[in-house]
């Protein structure tokens, strides 16, 4: 079996032209097991050279919109409001967590892309605003070393963790539990 590592283009080019060739090997066979080999070689070389950046939130809504030909005001009746929508998609507002849910649940966008890092200009600043989920470790309860506090999201249950904090630029972390807490409001 001719195989080789893939170091430059050139290596990468002539790979590509034997996955062509072989493309309608049966598995199994000599020629199936190459292209197999092959195909594993190419991908590894792609993700470490080729890799294509994410797309963030906001982008990702525009490409969802675009591509089932859906305008601003589809979101905004599915957010609730035209200017909540035109000020998401003009970064001027950041994604809330029942913006992702309504955007995950009726669009079918996956929550995994909703809830990446992005950058907004928000109150005439660019902040990084994230949203990471993790289980809440006790009860709601206000916290001095933080800087942040435990609120309960009466709509879902959902805990809602809120850190600021300066780092050269401003951040603002949301932190999602996946579980309701129990009792009242604090």
């Amino acid at each position: 079996m001719d195989v080789r590592p893939i170091r430059t283009e050139e290596d990468l080019r002539w790979a590509l032209g034997e996955i062509e060739r072989l493309w309608e090997a049966e598995p199994g066979t000599e020629e199936g097991d190459r292209l197999d080999v092959l195909t594993t070689l190419v991908s590894a070389y792609e993700d470490e050279h080729c890799a294509i950046p994410e797309a963030d939130p906001v982008d990702v809504i525009r490409g969802y919109m675009e591509d089932r030909d859906l305008s601003q005001k589809d979101l905004a009746e599915l957010l609730g409001s035209r200017s909540r929508a035109s000020e998401l998609l003009s970064r001027k507002r950041p994604l809330t967590l029942s913006m992702i849910h309504k955007l995950s649940h009726e669009w079918s966008i996956p929550a995994e892309l909703l809830t990446r890092p992005y950058h907004a200009e928000i109150g005439g600043a660019e902040e990084l605003v994230e949203v990471v989920v993790k289980q809440p470790k006790q009860r709601p309860y206000r916290s001095a070393s933080t800087g942040g506090y435990w609120v309960e999201n009466e709509r879902s249950g959902a805990v809602i963790h809120e850190i600021k904090k300066t780092t050269g630029g401003r951040s603002k972390k949301i932190w999602v539990s996946r579980s309701p807490i129990s009792g009242g409001k604090r």
